[in-house]
């Protein structure tokens, strides 16, 4: 029954996914769980754009949730990964949802964000709860792409961006 409703979840999804970028493949991953990779252009106008990618787990036996995570283009350099961190850190208590790092073994910025899911729900609901799920993941790329592809390339410091209006930073409690 759970694979059944997965897939039909990811179907549903697909779909909406489709009538907002063209690309989008579905496969399995290993443990037999199911993956969309999607292709988001961060700004309209521009080439620059983000791999999405939603798949599906279960925690628990019974306990299915699905895993979105949105990895951005820009190459982070590893000299660079202490201030990125940290421009991270500050950021993530930030974020309305999902949270940011960096994917050691691609050398690449990610925000992800972990949903869990009720089979009693209509697939359909559940896809568009997710694109709205994705729509408010993708505004935050749009605010922290610019200054962390800076940071992730040693052109730019989280205290100059910070300066530079472009982040913000966590006032300390005394």
């Amino acid at each position: 029954m759970m694979r059944k409703w997965k897939t039909e979840l990811i179907e549903a999804l697909k779909d909406k996914l489709e009538s907002i970028t063209e690309f989008n493949n579905l496969a399995e991953t290993d443990d037999e769980n199911l993956l969309i990779k999607s292709l988001f252009r961060i700004y309209p106008d521009q080439e620059c754009g983000v791999m999405a990618c939603c798949t599906t787990y279960d925690c628990l036996p019974d306990v299915p949730r699905v895993e979105l995570m949105i990895v951005m283009d820009a190459d982070v350099e590893p000299r660079c990964c202490p201030e990125l961190e940290h421009a991270m850190s500050e950021m993530n208590f930030y974020m309305p949802i999902g949270a940011s790092g960096i994917d050691y073994n691609l050398m690449k910025i990610y925000l992800r964000h972990v949903l869990f899911l009720d089979e009693a729900k209509d697939c359909g609901e559940q896809a568009a709860e997710i694109i709205r799920i994705y729509e408010i993941m993708m505004a935050g790329v749009r605010i922290l792409y610019p200054s962390f592809s800076q940071i992730c390339k040693g052109e730019l410091t989280y205290e100059e961006a910070v300066e530079q209006n472009l982040l913000i930073k966590q006032e300390k409690m005394r």
